[in-house]
């Protein structure tokens, strides 16, 4: 956070001092001070102590936790420094509450994501608040029209869903709200841009953005209005039509962040407010629920707090400014924690906000730590998810749930078989040809090694590979697969199909990979096999209906039929719709001479 000590408290004292005396803190009883490690502060900037309240609430959960605490500082540089000096101190948690308006929408890159990514490498489970813009933002692909604006400029417009070149946006009365506006294209890249244009509604114009780091990829404006006033805003440039771009409203008002206002249209584009550090893949991201509003006081119906900031983020870029394909999206955030409690700290008295919620979870890590300190972050944040309570909010703004330390620490305990599952995927029917008509089934097989007591899931991804890598065209539907498997308790093994598309043209042999990601209750040991869709230049229609038949069974290596019934439809005279369903209990072992015959008569 930004200061721990650099406000005194009451009267003289030293506040940290005063707070470890009156229980709000460890105290050093040799020397009766504060035993909190300081490795950087922001003394005499005036902070108002949000390192020192964040370190509260973790004292009250974890009181036995060793704590340090270094400064943010003002810039992504000398926040990365901060994380690399926690790490070099043997932090194990590492927690922060800061958002940095120039961090990328898009991208996972700069210094500040390089050295969580480095920490979390070297075994820390790290802990960011989702960020107070609750869902303030928006998202669109570039659609603009030359039209003559409120001040009766022309501009190249973007054109709003409600036909208008203005989305109306309500802005609150003493709020600072800075209006950023990002576009996808890497961070920082010079070239075509879009800005801001806000105005009164009906009327003149207020502000212009204007651009951030010399002008690549960002645009701000900021407006502190004396009374909440609605306004007309304008999204204009030279972008191509089609880039996506997304603006977010930043409120700040007494010190602490807000929502920077309401937009008539929000996050229903699928845009959420988490950015920066929040969406670095591995990172737990907290949002805030007031702890009067969840089950243990009685809440007939569960509400994340407004202000708490909405999921999804979307990564488009890797680090070095290649574009993903398919894109990667963070399902954010990863849970809620409560906030409202009391500090000592003069500027929260009570203490809200995700900055309040994020040192409840990061301490209960701790506690999962000390349960068992061999425990990987990926394993750390599983069982959060796990043990976390699902209060029926949309996963967007609650994550996996409410954080519950008691469960989540009885995991770490190895109560009831919390060591996690390692899942591998490998090939099992995975080099075909396609059909002439009808699709593939494409098999693979993933496998869990280790507890098999637990529920687990893993979503996997489909992408193009090789040499000569599949598109969009080459799958069912024209699409690239995503989707997730689950196992039960006591399975151990599952199906993922791949639907490769009938009658597509395959000149030379084309690859794709099949990739797991975000596991639940489990670890990904390996996490992609590779298919190749055969050259299909010599293929029949008989051998199209083999070829569907054939992955059908392979989705169930357990059925099969006898080798009449493959005679029969090689010979064309059995439709695969007129199968008898008890033809699938029949010995795999008979179906894969017959199968391998048939086609090698035919080829």
């Amino acid at each position: 956070s930004d200061s721990f000590d650099a406000t005194p408290g009451i009267g003289a004292a030293d506040a940290a001092n005063v707070a470890a005396i009156t229980g709000y803190l460890p105290l050093n009883a040799t020397t009766n001070t504060c035993a909190v490690t300081v490795l950087s502060d922001a003394v005499g900037s005036g902070d108002g102590n949000e390192g020192m309240a964040m370190a509260e609430e973790v004292y009250q959960v974890a009181p036995g936790a060793q704590l340090y605490f270094a400064s943010s500082g003002t810039s992504l540089t000398s926040m990365a420094s901060a994380v690399a000096s926690l790490q070099a101190a043997g932090c194990q948690v590492i927690m922060d509450d800061v958002t940095v308006f120039n961090s990328p929408f898009f991208q996972v890159a700069g210094p500040l994501d390089s050295a969580i990514e480095t920490a979390m490498a070297a075994g820390v489970s790290y802990f960011t608040s989702a960020g107070n813009d609750g869902d303030a933002s928006y998202q669109g692909a570039f659609n603009p029209e030359l039209v003559t604006l409120n001040d009766g400029t022309q501009a190249r417009a973007e054109i709003f869903g409600h036909n208008s070149p203005y989305q109306t946006v309500t802005l609150f009365g003493g709020v600072t709200t800075t209006i950023a506006l990002q576009w996808s294209v890497p961070y920082g890249t010079l070239g075509s841009s879009l800005m801001l244009d806000l105005f009164s509604t009906g009327s003149g114009l207020v502000q212009q953005s204007r651009p951030v780091s010399g002008g690549a990829t960002e645009e701000t404006m900021t407006i502190t209005p004396d009374a909440t006033t609605q306004y007309e805003l304008a999204v204009v440039g030279s972008l191509p039509v089609g880039t996506t771009f997304k603006y977010i409203l930043f409120g700040s008002k007494g010190g602490g962040s807000t929502a920077g206002g309401i937009i008539d249209d929000p996050a229903a584009n699928g845009a959420g407010t988490v950015f920066g550090q929040a969406m670095v893949p591995g990172v737990n991201t907290v949002g805030a629920i007031e702890f009067a509003d969840t089950p243990a006081f009685g809440a007939a119906a569960y509400y994340t707090d407004s202000y708490s900031a909405n999921g999804p983020a979307n990564i488009l870029f890797d680090a070095s400014g290649n574009a993903l394909s398919p894109p990667q999206v963070e399902t954010e955030p990863t849970i809620i924690a409560p906030v409202g409690s009391s500090t000592s700290v003069v500027a929260f008295p009570l203490f809200d906000g995700t900055s309040a919620a994020v040192p409840n979870a990061a301490a209960t890590a701790a506690l999962m730590l000390q349960a068992d300190p061999t425990l990987a972050p990926a394993q750390v944040t599983s069982m959060l998810q796990q043990s976390a309570d699902d209060l029926g909010l949309p996963a967007n703004a609650q994550g996996a749930g409410l954080v519950r330390a008691n469960t989540a620490v009885t995991l770490a305990l190895g109560a009831g078989g919390a060591s996690l599952a390692s899942l591998a995927i490998a090939a099992t029917a995975a080099v075909q040809r396609p059909g002439q008509t009808n699709n593939t089934v494409f098999v693979f097989t993933v496998t869990r090694s280790g507890n098999i007591n637990t529920a687990i899931s893993t979503d996997y991804i489909v992408a193009g590979s090789g040499a000569d890598p599949a598109t969009a065209a080459d799958f069912a539907g024209g699409v690239l697969p995503t989707g997730t498997v689950s196992l039960a308790a006591g399975f151990t093994s599952g199906i993922i199909t791949v639907d490769v598309a009938g009658g597509i043209s395959v000149p030379s042999n084309q690859g794709f990979i099949v990739t797991l990601s975000d596991p639940t209750n489990a670890t990904i040991g390996t996490a992609s096999a590779t298919g190749t869709i055969l050259n299909n230049d010599t293929l029949t229609a008989t051998t199209d209906v083999i070829s569907a038949y054939t992955g059908i069974l392979r989705t169930n290596p357990s059925m099969a039929l006898v080798n009449q019934e493959v005679a029969q439809i090689a010979a064309g005279s059995l439709a695969l719709s007129q199968l008898d369903s008890q033809l699938i209990s029949q010995a795999w072992s008979s179906t894969v001479p017959a199968l391998i015959t048939y086609r090698s008569e035919e080829h």
